[in-house]
C-alpha cells in the first residue's frame, strides 16, 4: 500500500569557492552549523588561485578547517574546476571555464586539480562543479573516462553532451530555500531532492551587499527543516546514484520544458529534482495543489 511506503524529501546543500584566498573564518562557521545539527553538506573547493604571479595550490595551512571537518565526516570534497577562469567563449553567453576547449587541455587542467585535492584531502574527490556551471560533451567525457561519480551544474544541459555520467543540477538559491521545501512537500511521493547552492556573498557576515541570510538565521534554517518530518540532508554523492542513467537530465529537461509552457508550471516540479516518471510526476502536481 502507498501509506506503507515512506516518503523522504532529502536537502543537499553545495558550498562553492572555498579556495586558497577564500573567506576561510566563514567557511570554518558554516561548517560548525552543519557539525552542529548532525549534517552534512558538499564543498566545491577550487583547486588554484591566479591571483598571484604563479598558479598557487590549495594549501594545507588555507584548508585546514576543511581537511578537519572531511574527516570527522561533515564534508564531502568535490572539484570546482581548475581556476575559476572566467573565458568569453564564442557563442556562448556568459563565461566559462571549459566550454570549447578542446577535450585533451579539458582532461589535463581536471587532472591537474583532482591531484592537489586529493592530496589535500587524502581520497579520491568523485564529484565535480564546474565554474559558472557550464560545461559541454567533452567536460562530460572526460569527467566519466576519469572515474567520476557525478557532475553538477545548473539545469542548463548542452546539446551535445550525454548523459554518461550522473548529473545532478542545484535547484535553488538559499533565499528560496522555503518555497523549494513547501513544493518538494507536494511531490514527496517521489523522494524529491533540493539541491541549494551557497556562495560567501549569500551570509551577511561576508559584508556582500547581496547577502540573504546571516550565520545565526542558517542555522535556524537548518534547524526547523530537520525538524520537520522526513526531511533528510545529504551530500550531493550519497543521491547521485539516482540521477544516473540519464535520469538527471531528464529532470533538467523537465525543467526547461516548464519554462517554455506555462500551462506546465503549475504541475512540474521547479524546485527540486523528481526522478519518477513525467507522467506519474505531472499528475502529481495535477492532483496535489499547491499549500
Amino acid at each position: 500500500m502507498q501509506g506503507d511506503v515512506p516518503r523522504v524529501i532529502t536537502i543537499c546543500f553545495r558550498l562553492d569557492d572555498p579556495s586558497h584566498s577564500s573567506d576561510h573564518v566563514l567557511e570554518a562557521h558554516i561548517v560548525d552549523i552543519f557539525a552542529r545539527h548532525g549534517a552534512r553538506l558538499t564543498v566545491a573547493a577550487i583547486p588554484f588561485d591566479d591571483r598571484s604571479e604563479h598558479l598557487q595550490p590549495f594549501a594545507r595551512m588555507q584548508a585546514r578547517h576543511l581537511i578537519e571537518a572531511k574527516a570527522a565526516g561533515i564534508v564531502e570534497i568535490a572539484q570546482h574546476g581548475h581556476r575559476h577562469l572566467d573565458r568569453q567563449c564564442g557563442g556562448r553567453r556568459g563565461p566559462s571555464e571549459f566550454v570549447g576547449l578542446p577535450q585533451m587541455e579539458q582532461r589535463d587542467r581536471v587532472l591537474e586539480g583532482r591531484a592537489v585535492l586529493n592530496d589535500l584531502f587524502g581520497q579520491d574527490v568523485v564529484g565535480f562543479v564546474p565554474p559558472f556551471n557550464s560545461f559541454d560533451g567533452a567536460t562530460m567525457r572526460v569527467l566519466a573516462g576519469l572515474g567520476f561519480g557525478y557532475l553538477s551544474a545548473g539545469w542548463e544541459f548542452p546539446d551535445d553532451a550525454e548523459g554518461v555520467l550522473a548529473f545532478v543540477p542545484r535547484t535553488v538559491q538559499v533565499a528560496r530555500f522555503n518555497s523549494a521545501l513547501v513544493e518538494a512537500r507536494r511531490f514527496d511521493w517521489h523522494s524529491p531532492v533540493i539541491v541549494v547552492v551557497l556562495h560567501h556573498y549569500d551570509f551577511e557576515e561576508s559584508g556582500s551587499a547581496e547577502a540573504s541570510i546571516n550565520l545565526a538565521r542558517f542555522d535556524d534554517l537548518l534547524r526547523r527543516a530537520l525538524g520537520q518530518p522526513s526531511v533528510a540532508i545529504a551530500p550531493i554523492a550519497a543521491v547521485s546514484r539516482d540521477f544516473a542513467g540519464g535520469v538527471g537530465l531528464c529532470c533538467a529537461r523537465r525543467m526547461s520544458l516548464r519554462s517554455r509552457h506555462w500551462r506546465l508550471s503549475s504541475i512540474l516540479p521547479g524546485s527540486c529534482l523528481v526522478p519518477g516518471h513525467l507522467g506519474a510526476v505531472a499528475a502529481t502536481g495535477l492532483f496535489v495543489r499547491p499549500q
